[in-house]
């Protein structure tokens, strides 16, 4: 049955918006109205013909009005099949009318949650009979209609009126996949929510996710990719402060993430890092300025820096903008801008700014880690550890200095962000060469290496995010000047590099936890 002209509709909403078009739509087309509580009241104030449910089904609201639309008047009326003999029977036997429309948005559980409500409080924003009178129309779309936002009322009258007052098909199944979407998205909040007390590691994963921001492609251009969030951020999200520039991409919103894992773990003093294809190429911290800091980072590898993305721990001035735009940037992503850096960078269109609180990062960033792998999903908790660089355990003869402790906590630090396997070289302030993603644990450290361009440090230290399994590193970097080392230790030739280390007079102190990222 192709087109339906309905002749009945039910109406039960929280969110009154456009309620009165709604209903000059339907008094248009001779369509009664069912309704309930606060709807019904608004319904009538606009001066139109309303029924209350309560009196449709000669059935009061009970208990607190948990109960007003379970029942089979209601869901008869929605279910039954118009065309099916039995069913028109048995609909006509218990005074059962057939209701065309269903127009339902649900309690605002989402919303009420983002309030730090009690329990009790969240619970009753569970909507029962919301869902249920709209999983039952979009099951029966072969004959009804059914509506679940506001910004359909106009896509339903522009229908009514294509159509003389019947309602299409094609319209009565896109409503219904709408449904279905909207409550498993509404399902899925609340099964998080009451996740949130367990603390065990769950064996259901109820994302619910949403778009945000259609992206023009994904990874490459063939690809078709979008940026999605949990319903319950959909209003919320860090994406929301980008103050100009060009509509952000699929790999600039892995870049940015990257960008900002590696602040919440750095930061310290004025801290600038720079990022390119997910791996930080330069990062610094300094005393002295945000200028300096990011000097200092761009120093450490100005080849890879182009076309970065660059992130700031504090609020960027006049005189940091005038530094960054001096090479090709696509991103800076900071706390804040200062008025003149804003003209600054408004010279430069299709640099993105994005202004980021890191302390609401750092809440909503962590979770799970999802990858798509085989025919199924790999998800693990994010890797928020990160060791405090006094209890580290020292292995080697000779104590590290305070220096030498500054450098390392900084390469540690660094490391955790860098593809494995990863080898960052720093001293006490800066990166000064960073080898990612190798095969082999010796390229990786031949490749930070090759970055140095001053042979000569007081202190040069070494990250590894995993152990060495050969003393031939450490041979190599003892003739580069590397004067400690922090990596996790755990190798079953840890004794033969310990002593390579003690042979090259170099200090060496093991972290017991590994930071692989693949």
């Amino acid at each position: 049955m192709s087109l339906v002209k309905p002749t009945r509709a039910l109406i039960s909403v929280s969110d009154k918006t456009h309620l009165e078009d709604l209903v000059q739509t339907l008094q248009k087309y001779n369509i009664s109205i069912l309704s309930t509580g606060g709807t019904f009241d608004r319904i009538k104030s606009l001066g139109a013909e309303v029924v209350e449910v309560a009196q449709y089904t000669k059935s009061p609201e009970i208990l607190d009005g948990r109960v007003k639309t379970l029942h089979p008047k209601i869901h008869g009326g929605l279910l039954g099949v118009r065309n099916n003999s039995s069913h028109q029977e048995q609909m006509k036997k218990n005074d059962i009318e057939n209701i065309d429309i269903v127009i339902v948005n649900l309690y605002p559980f989402e919303q009420t949650v983002q309030k730090d409500p009690t329990f009790e409080q969240a619970i009753e924003q569970i909507d029962i009979g919301g869902p249920s009178m709209l999983r039952s129309a979009a099951k029966n779309h072969a004959f009804v209609t059914a509506l679940i936002q506001p910004s359909q009322y106009k896509e339903l009258s522009d229908e009514l009126d294509a159509n003389q007052g019947s309602i299409s098909l094609a319209f009565r199944k896109k409503c219904a996949l709408q449904v279905f979407e909207k409550t498993a998205l509404y399902d899925a909040s609340i099964a998080k929510y009451f996740q949130r007390s367990q603390s065990d590691f769950p064996t259901v994963f109820p994302m619910g996710l949403e778009e945000k921001l259609p992206l023009r492609y994904g990874e490459n251009p063939h690809q078709r990719a979008s940026f999605t969030l949990t319903s319950d951020q959909l209003h919320k999200s860090m994406i929301d402060h980008i103050l100009q520039g060009k509509t952000l991409s699929y790999n600039n919103l892995i870049d940015m993430h990257a960008a900002v894992d590696l602040m919440l773990d750095v930061q310290k003093d004025f801290t600038v890092g720079i990022f390119k294809h997910t791996n930080p190429c330069g990062v610094a911290r300094s005393t002295k300025s945000l200028a300096d800091a990011y000097n200092m980072a761009l120093a450490c590898d100005r080849t890879s820096a182009f076309g970065g993305i660059v992130i700031f721990s504090h609020e960027v001035d006049e005189n940091t903008a005038q530094s960054c735009t001096q090479i090709f940037t696509e991103i800076v992503v900071a706390p804040g801008f200062s008025e003149k850096a804003k003209i600054i960078f408004s010279k430069k269109k299709n640099i993105r700014l994005l202004q980021i609180d890191f302390d609401q990062a750092n809440e909503q960033m962590f979770g799970f880690e999802i990858k798509r792998v085989l025919d199924g999903f790999l998800i693990q908790d994010r890797d928020r550890s990160i060791e405090n660089i006094e209890t580290c355990k020292i292995v080697t003869e000779r104590k590290p200095t305070a220096a030498e402790l500054s450098a390392m906590d900084l390469a540690w630090r660094v490391t955790k962000h860098v593809k494995s396997n990863a080898i960052v070289l720093t001293d006490d302030h800066k990166t000064l060469g960073i080898g990612a993603g190798q095969m082999s644990r010796v390229d990786s450290t031949k490749i930070a290496l090759s970055r140095i361009q001053n042979s000569k440090h007081n202190v040069l230290a070494l990250g590894s995010d995993a152990f060495f399994p050969f003393r031939d590193s450490i041979d190599l970097i003892a003739q580069k000047g590397v004067t400690c080392v922090i990596q996790p230790g755990g190798s079953v030739r840890d004794d033969e590099v310990i002593e390579a280390a003690n042979e090259h007079h170099i200090s060496m102190i093991f972290t017991s936890v590994r930071h692989f990222k693949h």
